[in-house]
């Protein structure tokens, strides 16, 4: 989880990860319940987008782990983030190198294209809000990463789409929503929604409304079909 809300990279989590995979076995005082890759497999299914807002405190509560909240010794976030890229600089002198050099610093147009794909109904007005970036990189690379999107479509209609990778598709929404605070019901209804979306992703359909619209439609359906059976027996 905080991998992604550090924005790091998935390979490089999963290598952090398995590094663990001895160390965390020698502290096994249960011979019933060994540190395996498993393990690790398991927690790195909560590299997901969906969990980028999980709270801290909550992690902690799971994690058992203490994970103090940022400080910034009562300054100003302008003073703080002077010291310390004033420290930075310092560091990276000392050592020869350039700290811009595999920072997986995004470029521009990748930032503009990831804001689109989420948000396929989003303004100009709001890209330049949320990504922080001038008026005029978001005008510039905004046509590119429309086109990008509508070439991401690979299958015409739903049935040209594997049955293989519709099972793959529905069981990644299992994992979704595990550690949400909502009812088992409505995690299972998001985990649908999330399946139709993702469906739709691949007939370049992106929209979470309209998959929202075709699995509310489809409930209402399905609702009025058993009160018919209903009444009639």
């Amino acid at each position: 989880m905080y991998a992604t809300k550090c924005n790091i990279p998935y390979e490089e989590l999963k290598k952090d990860a398995y590094s663990f995979l001895e160390e965390m076995e020698q502290k096994t005082v249960n011979q019933d319940n060994h540190f395996t890759e498993e393990d690790i497999e398991d927690a790195l299914r909560a590299y997901k987008e969906s969990y980028i807002t999980f709270p801290r405190k909550d992690i902690e509560r799971i994690t058992g782990l203490s994970i103090p909240a940022n400080k910034r010794n009562y300054q100003k976030q302008v003073y703080h983030l002077e010291e310390i890229r004033a420290i930075r600089d310092i560091r990276c002198r000392r050592e020869g190198r350039d700290w811009r050099q595999g920072n997986g610093r995004k470029e521009k147009k990748d930032v503009v294209f990831e804001w689109r794909v989420k948000n396929q109904l989003g303004t100009k007005a709001q890209c330049i809000r949320d990504t922080k970036l001038d008026k005029k990189t978001v005008y510039k690379w905004r046509e590119y990463a429309g086109n990008k999107i509508r070439n991401l479509g690979r299958y015409e209609k739903y049935s040209d789409i594997p049955l293989s990778h519709k099972k793959y598709i529905y069981r990644q929404m299992q994992d979704r929503y595990i550690f949400d605070d909502m009812t088992e019901e409505e995690k299972k209804d998001m985990r649908r929604i999330d399946f139709i979306h993702e469906i739709l992703k691949l007939l370049d359909m992106r929209s979470y409304k309209i998959a929202k619209g075709i699995y509310w439609s489809r409930q209402r359906k399905k609702k009025a079909v058993l009160e018919k059976i209903s009444k009639k027996t």
